[in-house]
């Protein structure tokens, strides 16, 4: 049984999207979180976090040098979480080749 979480786009309760579930190999459960729950959607956090550090009165003279800018943070970022996320599972996490 896999859990699939979604917010409520309005693609998520649609027809299309209920026959694909009802015709998945394995069972699935679709829980829908709240019209406006950004506590329990990790994207916001992440939305939060790269406004306060680099969108948020950034200065960058065109728009191919912020997307580089975000670029750079969400990757350094991931990096962080990932091996820190490492680190926690102990030696059972293993990188993919």
């Amino acid at each position: 049984m896999i859990h699939v979480i979604v917010d409520n786009a309005r693609i998520h309760p649609s027809q299309y999207t209920r026959r694909t579930i009802e015709g998945m190999p394995v069972t699935a459960v679709v829980h829908f979180l709240p019209a406006y729950c950004p506590e329990e959607n990790p994207i916001e956090r992440v939305w939060l976090d790269l406004h306060a550090n680099v969108t948020r009165n950034h200065q960058c003279p065109t728009i191919e040098a912020l997307v580089h800018e975000v670029t750079y943070y969400l990757r350094k970022r991931n990096r962080r979480i990932t091996r820190r996320f490492a680190r926690e599972s102990g030696p059972t996490c293993r990188r993919a080749a």
